[in-house]
C-alpha cells in the first residue's frame, strides 16, 4: 500500500496513542478479570473476549504500520509527524539516515526503501546490525557503525561530545566518504554528529578528525557487521 506525499498527515503518532490506550485497557481488564474470578467466582468469558478484541486491534494497527509505504522520504517522515526541513540526510543503497535536532537533542532514524517505496523508520524487516566503540586515544568521540539487511554498505557516525564540539571539524576516512554534520546545543546534550555512508564494507578502515586518526578495533567491527 503506497501513499503519495501530497495529502500525508501525521498519522503515526495517532496510531501510537491508540495502541497505548489499548495496552492500558488490556492491563485494566486483565486485573479486573483476576479480581472477578477470585472474589466473585463468576464467569470471566466476557472479559476474555474484550481482551482478545483489544489484542487483535493492537496487532492490526501494528501490522498496518509495517505494510504502508510512501513515494518519497518526505512523505514517510510526515506520516510519523516529522519534518525533513532542517534535517540532514545521507542516502545509502535503498536506505537513508536522517538526523535532526529535536528539543535540543540530536535524534536520527534510518528509513528503508523497498521496490522504490519508502518504509517508516520502525520497519521490522530492516535486519539492522549496529556496532559502537569508544576511542582509546581520546574521550571526545564515539563511533557507530550501522548496516541493514546485511547487504550493501554501512553508515558511519562519529559523535563529538568534547568541549570543542561546537567547532565544526574535518572528518574524513580511508574510503573518501563525505560526512554530513549536525549540532545540538542544549546544556545537558552537547553533541555534534558527523555521518556518512560507505558503499562496501572494507577489510581495513580508518577515521580521521582534523587529520588525527581515531583509534578503534576495526577487525572486531568488520567481523560483527559481515
Amino acid at each position: 500500500m503506497a501513499l503519495g506525499g501530497e495529502w500525508i498527515m501525521s498519522i503515526k503518532p495517532i496510531v501510537d496513542s491508540i495502541q497505548f490506550v489499548l495496552e492500558i485497557v488490556i492491563i485494566a481488564i486483565f486485573i479486573v478479570r483476576i479480581y472477578v474470578k477470585k472474589k466473585k467466582r463468576i464467569s470471566v468469558k466476557k472479559y476474555n473476549r474484550v481482551i482478545i478484541i483489544c489484542v487483535i486491534c493492537w496487532l492490526v494497527l501494528g501490522i498496518s504500520m509495517q505494510i504502508v509505504s510512501f513515494s518519497t522520504l518526505e512523505a514517510a517522515m510526515a506520516f510519523q509527524g516529522e519534518d525533513i526541513s532542517g534535517a540532514k540526510v545521507v542516502y545509502g543503497e535503498d536506505s537513508a539516515l536522517v538526523a535532526r535536532v529535536k528539543d535540543g537533542t540530536i535524534v536520527f532514524d534510518a528509513f528503508l526503501q523497498e521496490h522504490g517505496k519508502w518504509k517508516m523508520s520502525n520497519y521490522i524487516f530492516a535486519g539492522q546490525r549496529e556496532y559502537s566503540t569508544d576511542c582509546p586515544n581520546t574521550e571526545d568521540y564515539t563511533i557507530f557503525f550501522e548496516r541493514y539487511r546485511m547487504s550493501g554498505g554501512i553508515y558511519v557516525t562519529v559523535m563529538d561530545h568534547g568541549t570543542t564540539y561546537q567547532e565544526e571539524k574535518r572528518v574524513s576516512d580511508s574510503e573518501g566518504t563525505h560526512f554530513e554534520t549536525i549540532c545540538a546545543n542544549l546544556s545537558e546534550n552537547r553533541d555534534r554528529m558527523y555521518f556518512g555512508y560507505i558503499e562496501d564494507v572494507p577489510e581495513s578502515y580508518e577515521i580521521m578528525v582534523n587529520k588525527e586518526q581515531l583509534l578503534f578495533d576495526w577487525g572486531w567491527a568488520f567481523e560483527f557487521l559481515t
